[in-house]
């Protein structure tokens, strides 16, 4: 029988970016300022959206 193929079971190819979402820990929460200085400053990260 055949085998399913599925994304996740695939290498990525070079140079392919990640995206992470992060949550607010507080419902309804205004978010006036985030400071992504540090997140920048780790290697890999290419940009904070």
């Amino acid at each position: 029988m055949g085998k399913g193929r599925y994304a996740d079971d695939m290498p990525a190819p070079v140079g392919t970016l990640v995206a992470h979402v992060l949550r607010s820990p507080h419902a309804h929460a205004l978010i006036c300022n985030i400071d992504a200085t540090r997140a920048l400053a780790l290697a890999g990260v290419q940009a904070v959206i």
